[in-house]
């Protein structure tokens, strides 16, 4: 259903093409509408610069006439002959000439225009630009006198057929690089789709027993880093499925061999084979190995809720010190059944925000574990660090072996003389549920130690 609304929507390809049309279509409105304004007064600026070139020229040619209308016309008509175009960006465009006498009078004119407006203005203002004509008035002088003056005109239409030329010419640069741009857009999304659909293909038929091999995708881009997440979240997915069939198995060993031991001595009784004090025995292993299996079974819920953030963490402001020396008291028993000196050393140590229960909890797990294998001394040490607290549980046994303190944490991870292997991991949640970290390694001249650095929040 997911992949056909997708193609419902349309396909990223044909967007990225899309998007380039759309770039393509305003970069060229963008750039006509500038180059229209840019070229038009160009040509136009151009146009006038034109103009009164030429009219110098006209008028140094006309300096030698007598500027009449009766008597004149004819040669400054013949002078005139090959003043008839005006040459801007390599076109040659018509321009309009009319001659002046010095009392601003028509003496010559090859205009057929009827606006007289555009006359008043050649005789009051000289140069100028109209609506439709660019006018320019330059004077004809001789020894140092006016004796008449030569308006130059041409027609801003033609000037704007030259702009309509360089407008075709951009239109067709861009059609040519609008068609390569398509081209070349082809090709990249091709590049980008192709690596997105196999992601997609797999990540549609992901299977965590059928993933074997991670998604092998090389572009350089996000793309990458999306199929490099897919295979850390789908490694992640196969090592927890992998660790919930061991925990299942595990979960089942342990709880199988209580319920074998209640089978056997329930059975014997039922039967009659165990009869005076060895009754009032096997109902003593019953009563026992039922509370070790519940204790175990209740283990495994708490875990669950850690690990499932479903248990609340209730952050009270206390000390440390005082929830270790809470969780001494509830293990001292241990400890002087099997003659361990628990000592505890306390640095510095400030006032945090911890759940009180969780704490003392962990505390018990790390120093009944450490009682275990203890030969004689059991050493809690706190420290304050500034932004956490350093904890530190050390015993002076014979210390991790075949680098079994990668593994301790490892749930129903049992050693020499573990328990049911639940406890460390409880602890590892905890800490973690405070946001620090735990870890295990060998001390340089005792035995075990476990050290964490929680913050104080």
């Amino acid at each position: 259903m997911a992949i056909k609304s997708m193609h419902k929507r349309g396909k990223i390809g044909k967007k990225i093409i899309l998007s380039y049309i759309i770039v393509l279509i305003i970069a060229f409105l963008v750039i006509g509408v500038t180059f229209k304004v840019i070229s038009t007064n160009y040509l136009l600026t151009q146009a006038k610069i034109e103009l009164f070139q030429e009219g110098r020229k006209i008028a140094e040619t006309l300096s030698k006439i007598h500027l009449d209308k009766d008597k004149s016309q004819g040669r400054i008509k013949e002078k005139l002959a090959s003043f008839r175009e005006l040459k801007i960006a390599n076109k040659y465009l018509d321009a309009k000439i009319i001659v002046l006498n010095n009392k601003k009078k028509v003496v010559y004119s090859n205009f057929n225009g009827k606006n007289g407006e555009i006359l008043s203005k050649i005789k009051k203002y000289g140069s100028f630009k109209n609506k439709g004509y660019v006018v320019v008035r330059v004077p004809v002088k001789r020894a140092g006198y006016n004796i008449g003056y030569i308006a130059l005109l041409t027609e801003v239409k033609e000037i704007n057929g030259l702009n309509r030329i360089g407008f075709r010419i951009l239109l067709i640069s861009f059609l040519v690089a609008a068609s390569i741009a398509l081209i070349v857009s082809l090709f990249l999304e091709r590049s980008l789709v192709q690596p997105i659909m196999k992601l997609r293909n797999i990540m549609t038929n992901f299977s965590i027993k059928e993933f074997k091999e991670d998604i092998n995708i090389k572009t350089n881009d996000e793309i990458e880093e999306l199929a490099d997440s897919f295979n850390i979240m789908a490694n992640k997915l196969k090592s927890y499925d992998e660790q919930q069939r061991k925990f299942l198995q595990n979960a089942s060993h342990e709880l199988k061999t209580p319920l074998m031991s209640i089978q056997g001595y329930a059975e014997g009784i039922k039967d009659g084979v165990i009869e005076g004090d060895n009754l009032s025995q096997s109902l003593d292993i019953i009563i026992e190995e039922s509370q070790r299996m519940k204790k175990l079974v209740e283990e495994i819920i708490y875990l669950t809720k850690l690990e499932n953030t479903e248990e609340v963490f209730e952050f009270k402001e206390t000390h440390l010190t005082k929830l270790a020396e809470g969780a001494i008291k509830s293990i001292k028993s241990l400890a002087i059944d099997k003659g361990i000196e628990i000592r505890l050393e306390a640095e510095g140590e400030e006032l945090g925000n911890y759940d009180k229960e969780k704490i003392k909890r962990a505390f018990i797990n790390l120093i009944g574990n450490a009682i275990r294998y203890a030969n004689e001394l059991v050493l809690v040490k706190i420290k304050d660090m500034g932004k956490y607290t350093l904890i530190e549980v050390i015993d002076d046994g014979q210390g991790f072996k075949n680098n079994e303190e990668k593994r301790i944490f490892d749930r129903f991870y049992k050693g020499k003389k573990g328990g049911n292997g639940i406890g460390l991991t409880i602890t590892k949640a905890i800490v973690e549920g405070h946001g620090g970290t735990i870890y295990a390694c060998n001390h340089e001249s005792l035995g075990a130690v476990f050290k964490i650095k929680i913050p104080k929040l």
